[in-house]
């Protein structure tokens, strides 16, 4: 007799697919449910990041308002700070600037080697115009120059004129004046000198004979070059009026001079102008006067107080 054997069920393709298919549609949930949640942090960092960059420009907006009230509140200050700031400034710009100098001129230069002094004068005024110097008196020896005073003390040594403004140029010699030989070398002071000299040239007397200055002293300096004292100054004068002033009640006219002392006599070159030339010709007369200089004797050099007869 056969014994029937039964067979253990198989799963079939069916259930294979389905079971197949859950797996997939749980494994789909899952991943979706993880993007939702990816998603939804990044939405949420995203908002965040927003808010703080609103707050941020909030912030910004509120410091610039901040600074540009008190910027607005602290204009009328500050107006005042920048306009000080500039004064001072183009006070220091002015300052700065340079200072327009005069045209430059050529000039003669003269050397006399009797007395041993040089100077140099001016060809031109500042203008351009020719000056034209006459050199009435060439140099000479103290000895037989034209005096300048009465008493002769002061002499005249050289001597150039132009005719047509007139402009003068001399040079004169003489022994000290009466109020420096009583007062101590050291202790002379540029005024004294100064008037001393212009008290010999003037013609002018009071009662009793005493000489008086026809001159007013405008400025004075002291200053020694080489060993040998200098006196410059500068002085205004009343004079005669020329043919371009004969309608004139007063007429003045300007000078700068220089004085150096050698031994027991007074060097003084003395270059002038009338009043209404001393724009054009100043700078140039200033000139003359710093270049005034005794030089170093030669043999051909003659002392004033050498062979005082000889008149040639």
């Amino acid at each position: 007799m056969m014994q029937s054997v039964q067979s253990s069920p198989r799963p079939t393709l069916c259930l294979i697919l389905k079971k197949s298919l859950t797996n997939d549609v749980s494994k789909l949930k899952c991943k979706k449910t993880q993007v939702a949640k990816i998603a939804h942090v990044r939405s949420v960092k995203c908002r965040a990041e927003n808010i703080r960059s609103e707050e941020d420009s909030s912030l910004l907006s509120t410091r610039r308002t901040s600074l540009l009230l008190g910027g607005l509140a602290l204009t009328p200050f500050c107006q005042g700070a920048f306009a000080e700031e500039a004064e001072v400034a183009a006070e220091a710009v002015e300052q700065m600037a340079p200072v327009v100098a005069a045209p430059e001129t050529e000039y003669f230069a003269l050397k006399d080697p009797l007395l041993a002094y040089q100077f140099k004068y001016p060809k031109t005024d500042k203008a351009g115009h020719q000056l034209t110097w006459f050199v009435s008196r060439k140099p000479e020896r103290y000895s037989s120059a034209a005096p300048l005073s009465a008493d002769g003390r002061q002499r005249i040594v050289f001597e150039a004129l132009d005719f047509t403004d007139p402009l003068t140029i001399s040079v004169s010699v003489g022994p000290l004046p009466q109020p420096l030989q009583s007062t101590p070398r050291d202790k002379w002071s540029p005024e004294q000198v100064a008037n001393s000299i212009l008290e010999e040239k003037a013609t002018g007397r009071v009662t009793g004979g005493q000489k008086v200055a026809l001159s007013s002293l405008e400025d004075v300096v002291a200053e020694e070059r080489n060993g040998t004292k200098y006196w410059l100054f500068e002085h205004v004068s009343q004079g005669s009026p020329n043919n371009d002033e004969i309608f004139q009640k007063e007429t003045y006219r300007h000078s700068f001079a220089s004085t150096a002392l050698r031994g027991d006599y007074l060097y003084t070159l003395n270059i002038t102008a009338p009043e209404r030339r001393w724009e054009e010709v100043g700078d140039y007369f200033k000139q003359v006067q710093e270049s005034f200089t005794l030089a170093t004797p030669t043999k051909e050099f003659v002392s004033p107080d050498e062979a005082p007869w000889r008149f040639w």
